[in-house]
């Protein structure tokens, strides 16, 4: 099982966890030894959440992902997403933020949004894309 698989657990008996890869119908089975970050060594659970969802939390490390299309949609939908949202977003980590899509919509995104901040985000992130 590697990071970012969708698998669902088909089978679990208390000692063995059974799970079917959602892309292939695929199956593996697991010996049941719970640990601090899952149910077995080979497994380590992870959290999704919108960013409307994550405001006053915070996490370790927050993956953003910036869909091909999300230009287009934000423009039909502006109150979906903004330049607030995206620097909520970011904002959530205390170790690591990871962004990865469409990057090259992004400047594009953080132009959107009525809310304004006083931030070195845009200039930060200017800098990642153009070394």
């Amino acid at each position: 099982m590697l990071n970012g698989m969708r698998l669902i657990v088909t089978k679990f008996d208390g000692k063995w966890i059974t799970f079917q890869r959602v892309s292939s119908g695929e199956t593996a089975t697991v010996p049941y030894k719970p640990h601090a970050h899952g149910p077995a060594e080979t497994i380590v659970w992870g959290r999704a959440a919108t960013v409307h969802k994550y405001q006053g939390s915070e996490a370790a490390a927050v993956i953003m992902v910036i869909p091909p299309n999300a230009l287009r949609l934000i423009e039909k939908e502006p109150h979906i997403f903004d330049a607030a949202n995206f620097y909520t977003g970011v904002s959530r980590a205390k170790k690591r933020v990871v962004i990865m899509g469409a990057l090259d919509q992004l400047p594009a995104l953080m132009k959107h949004g009525t809310r304004r901040r006083i931030t070195t985000l845009e200039r930060t992130l200017r800098e990642a894309l153009h070394g």
